[in-house]
């Protein structure tokens, strides 16, 4: 049942992924002005009244977001390979699945009005879908000592 909800969520992230980059490039720089005008002005918020407003780059954030859904995405990955084989060799599993659905998203892009596939945005992608997995053994290696601690 676990190993289901897992697959659930990996697949119901790749849709995201998909959705997002399926979009013409008008819309999607649309939903990216719209995302950066919200997180302007919560920062702005945050950092109270001041004369300099916040200004985030476009690029920036189009480029943060691709880091942060392939992180979640590798995060998802590791999950479901937990339990198969060694850590090394689940975390380039990880790494090599998300490459992989990266490159196929990236050409997948060249075939959308106004959108292009850009080897840079895999790398980001890797490298985020990469975190993910490190952070997931992390957490589980922290786990496990405090565990191991607590158990003396």
């Amino acid at each position: 049942m676990k190993k289901t909800i897992s697959w659930g969520a990996i697949i119901g992230c790749a849709a995201v992924i998909f959705y997002l980059s399926n979009q013409p490039a008008a819309v999607s720089k649309e939903l990216s002005g719209q995302v950066k005008s919200i997180i302007e002005g919560v920062i702005q918020l945050m950092k109270g009244t001041s004369d300099e407003p916040v200004v985030i780059s476009h690029n920036t954030l189009r480029k943060t977001a691709h880091y942060l859904i392939y992180l979640v995405l590798g995060f998802l990955l590791m999950i479901v390979l937990m339990k198969e084989g060694k850590n090394l060799n689940r975390f380039f599993i990880v790494v090599l699945m998300s490459a992989l659905f990266a490159c196929t998203d990236e050409l997948h892009q060249q075939f959308i009005l106004g959108r292009s596939g850009e080897l840079r945005d895999v790398l980001i992608d890797t490298l985020g879908a990469a975190t993910g997995g490190l952070v997931l053994l992390g957490i589980v290696n922290i786990t496990r000592s405090i565990k191991e601690k607590s158990s003396l």
